[in-house]
């Protein structure tokens, strides 16, 4: 079920005229890290759809990553030979992120855009946004050359912390979409690929296709965060 959440994730969005973007893992150094090889068959004809389809390829680094620069950029280059692309994007594991270390490490390793910062507890926005704005270097006392997407909803934590129905979930998703809507900004919302699996994450697969249908119904553009980046910096709403 996890391998076919893969592309039935992908089969919903296209179905909603949207792309989106997919992180992947390129190491594992701790309990907390679920290993797997970008190298085999099934990963390589995914990376090559996602390619063809116009989706993202993005890295989520291994728990251990978020301060540590040689994972970073080990990582980063593994995804570079399995996926043939460059990251633009990440997200860090557990979403873990130091401030003043992480976004150094990123400017390092080359990415444009993090979608870290949101609550691993509740949905909502954790800094007080749901614009696209740019990171801070707090020891040199100056802006970054870095974009950060706020992210707002991850659904493990409206199932599995905050224990809601599919129902109250859906809900939930709804109503972060309108306030996204209404204020002009980015509603990233992040699921994992264990949707579908109805007997480890029941109901998880209809919160996804109920939350792209309210967000068409809503007349979002259902993209990927480097693209919704570049529509926001010139003046689209998305």
């Amino acid at each position: 079920p996890i391998q076919a959440a893969l592309g039935r994730m992908v089969d919903e969005v296209l179905a909603h005229q949207g792309r989106a973007t997919y992180f992947f893992k390129a190491g594992a150094h701790g309990p907390h890290d679920v290993g797997y090889s970008l190298n085999g068959p099934f990963i390589q004809t995914f990376f090559a759809r996602l390619r063809r389809e116009g989706f993202e390829i993005g890295l989520h680094p291994s728990y251990h990553a978020h301060d540590h620069p040689g994972r970073m950029r080990e990582e980063r280059d593994r995804l570079i030979a399995a996926a043939s692309v460059r990251p633009a994007s990440v997200r860090q594991h557990y979403l873990r992120y130091e401030p003043a270390r992480t976004p150094a490490l990123h400017l390092d390793a080359g990415f444009e855009l993090d979608s870290t910062l949101g609550f691993s507890v509740h949905e909502g926005f954790r800094h007080g946004t749901c614009h696209p704005f740019t990171l801070f270097d707090i020891t040199a006392n100056a802006e970054l050359p870095l974009w950060e997407i706020p992210l707002c909803m991850m659904e493990a934590a409206l199932f599995n912390r905050r224990g809601l129905s599919v129902g109250e979930a859906v809900e939930v998703s709804r109503g972060l979409i309108d306030t996204c809507r209404r204020f002009g900004g980015v509603c990233a919302m992040l699921w994992h690929n264990t949707l579908w699996d109805e007997v480890e994450f029941p109901g998880w697969g209809r919160h996804f296709t109920d939350t792209l249908d309210a967000a068409s119904t809503a007349g979002a553009c259902l993209t990927s965060l480097h693209m919704a980046l570049d529509a926001y910096g010139k003046g689209f709403k998305v």
